[in-house]
């Protein structure tokens, strides 16, 4: 019976708390596969150390991101950190439309195959700020938050991205 209890108390905990944990993950991982290997990662260790132990954390979620936080130090202990740049300065904010539709019409014609490679090809600023926004579901305002930079900067990096992942989109057909 404990175990059906300790199964109970781990899918809740992971449906409450795992579009959470995996945006967070991902907005700090240097890609999408390393972010969900931590993801992974996090919640195993989290049914190991914490379920089957029985123990009861205050916030599972806050329990989580600490968890997280471990795993991405040790994961960039041996690896260097990405630069990214901020042109808040640049004031490009009223250089980029607020919302269009044409940037969806870009993946129609394509299968996810084609699409992924196309994005693989983009450098990894480009690769999270389009996976954040169409896998994450992400306003432009709260990647600015998480990447630690400008809205402005953000946009114009998404609709930069867009633009090269249409020239690609284009080559391979």
């Amino acid at each position: 019976m404990q175990k059906q209890e300790h199964q109970e108390y781990f899918e809740a905990v992971y449906f409450e708390t795992f579009g959470k944990v995996s945006r967070y993950v991902f907005l700090k991982a240097p890609g999408l596969s390393e972010a969900e290997d931590i993801t992974a990662t996090v919640y195993t260790n989290f049914y190991q150390h914490v379920v089957l132990k029985s123990k009861r954390p205050g916030s599972e979620l806050a329990y989580l991101i600490q968890m997280s936080n471990h795993e991405l130090s040790r994961m960039y202990a041996k690896k260097i950190p990405l630069l990214s740049f901020d042109d808040e300065d640049f004031q490009l904010s009223d250089t980029v439309p607020e919302d269009t539709d044409w940037e969806r019409n870009v993946f129609d014609s394509f299968e996810n195959e084609d699409l992924w490679k196309a994005v693989c090809k983009l450098s990894q600023p480009e690769q999270q700020v389009l996976i954040a926004k169409f896998r994450f579901d992400m306003t432009f305002q709260e990647i600015a938050l998480a990447m630690k930079q400008g809205e402005s900067a953000v946009k114009l990096r998404y609709y930069r991205s867009l633009k090269k992942l249409k020239n690609l989109l284009d080559k391979c057909n």
